[in-house]
């Protein structure tokens, strides 16, 4: 079999996830003045809520998405699903960008939000697994951590973007231009990622794991059937091994700005610049130690990390509550540190658990199921647990919890 580190498949696939993933999370980045454009402003909590609903709607929608581009992934090939989710997303994203506000036509205002939001979830739902499926097929096995984390970085990347042009509009923008028409540049970018997307995806050819079982006629008809028959429990321990990372990137990563904003009472902008700047260091540094996992293997990496999130999560909490921008940097350098042990492992560790045969379908249902329950929803269920507990230190206890589980089924795990 030819399974070559091909570099400009992967830079294909570095860059279109990059661009996919910064169209499906800026609107996170801008739901302070989301929540005031797209629902009546009731109390300050409650736009904020509903605006969060719609960004988890969208992950719900992730599991279909992974379900029909899995399917698709596993029947006719990996390459098949690129050049279709990107454009998906950045046709959402750019129809996003021309919305009328709630004060223009009422209630039909965040119904096409919602609408836009779900075809966003469809196309993300295929996007990561089918790209990361692919390069692991492609690389050959001792760079596969390497190379499966560089590319799983392109939603970090990604997700990096959208913060930094957020960043830029909050600096150089009146909260009045933000509201009047700052807040649909991003959206507009949509149109250019669909573009470059393109132009890069389809260029890559089919992996040669995949033209393997086509010629020996291996391939499985009915994908999803075989996994629940043959694969629940791998699919199960996919899933719970995925959910600390679920929770931990967007609790530290996505949701710290508003969290630092509206809960500790520290400036938005400057805490944006904060996350930008750890969120640089973290999609740096972990490629690195997906090179590592290479030489030492992935267990001891995923263990660590993991051990790291149930041991200092609570006491990096606490520091944060000091309310100064040192204290927030310091915390969230060492959570980056900690969540970049944990995910340098990851993917390559998950896919080393399912045969060829089903790897799209399983990884993208559990990856994304896993997502849409507990990836989408933090920023939403941190919001109200704060909300109605009064305790801003109830984030750190949902993230504990959800990394003991973990760890516990990581020992419970055999390649296939």
């Amino acid at each position: 079999m030819n399974n070559k580190f091909h570099k400009p498949p992967v830079i294909a696939g570095l860059f279109g996830t990059i661009l996919e993933w910064y169209d499906f999370s800026v609107y996170v980045y801008l739901a302070i003045f989301i929540a005031k454009l797209f629902f009546p402003e009731e109390n300050k909590y409650l736009g904020l809520i509903l605006t969060y609903s719609i960004f988890a709607i969208g992950y719900l929608m992730r599991p279909i998405g992974g379900f029909i581009f899995g399917h698709f992934g596993d029947r006719y090939g990996r390459n098949t699903t690129f050049v279709a989710t990107i454009m998906l997303m950045s046709i959402a994203t750019l129809l996003i960008g021309f919305l009328p506000t709630y004060y223009h036509v009422g209630i039909l205002a965040p119904c096409l939000l919602v609408l836009l939001r779900l075809l966003q979830g469809i196309a993300i739902g295929g996007e990561m697994i089918g790209t990361l499926t692919y390069f692991y097929e492609v690389t050959i096995e001792k760079k596969r951590g390497f190379v499966t984390t560089l590319i799983w970085c392109g939603s970090g990347l990604g997700i990096l973007l959208g913060s930094i042009v957020s960043s830029i509009l909050l600096h150089f923008l009146s909260d009045q231009q933000l509201l009047t028409w700052g807040w649909r540049l991003p959206f507009f970018f949509g149109i250019v990622t669909g573009i470059v997307g393109y132009l890069l995806r389809r260029q890559a050819g089919e992996s040669a794991a995949f033209l393997e079982l086509k010629q020996k006629n291996e391939i499985v008809k009915f994908p999803l059937l075989t996994i629940f028959r043959e694969h629940k429990v791998q699919l199960l321990k996919i899933f719970i091994i995925f959910i600390p990372g679920a929770i931990a990137f967007y609790l530290i990563f996505v949701f710290m700005p508003t969290y630092a904003n509206k809960f500790i009472n520290l400036p938005l902008a400057a805490a944006s610049i904060i996350t930008t700047a750890i969120m640089t260091f973290f999609d740096v540094f972990t490629p690195f130690l997906g090179w590592l996992s290479d030489k030492i293997g992935r267990k001891l990496l995923l263990v660590s990390g993991l051990i790291g999130l149930v041991l200092f999560t609570l006491p990096l909490y606490y520091f944060i509550q000091h309310g100064t921008l040192i204290s927030l940097l310091i915390a969230q350098f060492i959570f980056a540190i900690i969540i970049a042990l944990y995910s340098s492992a990851l993917i390559a560790f998950t896919l080393e658990l399912v045969p060829t045969q089903i790897r799209f379908s399983i990884m993208g249902i559990g990856y994304n199921a896993c997502y849409s329950i507990f990836g989408g929803t933090t920023p939403l269920i941190a919001t109200y647990l704060i909300y109605k507990s009064g305790n801003n230190l109830f984030p750190a206890f949902y993230l504990i919890a959800a990394a003991a589980i973990a760890l516990i089924t990581v020992f419970f795990c055999r390649k296939a």
